[in-house]
């Protein structure tokens, strides 16, 4: 049963980057729904088949989505919050001193279909000041 809510609760952007959990795999019923969401992405997700000169993989695993909110009490309470803040048509600017931090909020961000910018020292210097004016005037809940 959790397996089947593994697959069913993720949002299609976390599975077309990732593919099935590692643990689905070798599920053929898993394998056949996931070929009927997403028919022409591999299993292993499109940055499972891209090579090491396109983008640098993580050695992180992140777990799904609910597991990741309700694992940790910090993030449970900044999810009520954000709920909350989105309600009242709210944007929010969050900080973070590493950016496997900033990696751990886009997951749960794409999980629970937030949209968001991200800045970081990767963000090209010409781009940082458009991204912060599109957040300031263009960017709403």
């Amino acid at each position: 049963m959790e397996r089947q809510e593994a697959l069913l609760d993720g949002p299609l952007e976390s599975l077309t980057l990732y593919g099935l959990p590692i643990n689905l795999r070798d599920s053929p019923i898993a394998y056949a729904e996931y070929q009927s969401k997403l028919p022409s992405v591999p299993p292993r997700g499109l940055l499972g088949n891209s090579g090491f000169d396109q983008l640098p993989l993580s050695t992180m695993q992140v777990p799904d989505g609910k597991r990741l909110i309700y694992d940790s009490a910090k993030l449970a309470r900044l999810d009520i919050l954000l709920q909350e803040l989105k309600a009242g048509d709210h944007r929010v600017l969050v900080y973070f001193q590493m950016t496997r931090m900033m990696d751990l909020m886009e997951e749960y961000l794409i999980y629970r279909q937030y949209k968001y910018i991200r800045l970081d020292g990767s963000s090209k210097l010409e781009d940082r000041r458009d991204m912060v004016m599109d957040w300031q005037t263009r960017f709403v809940p």
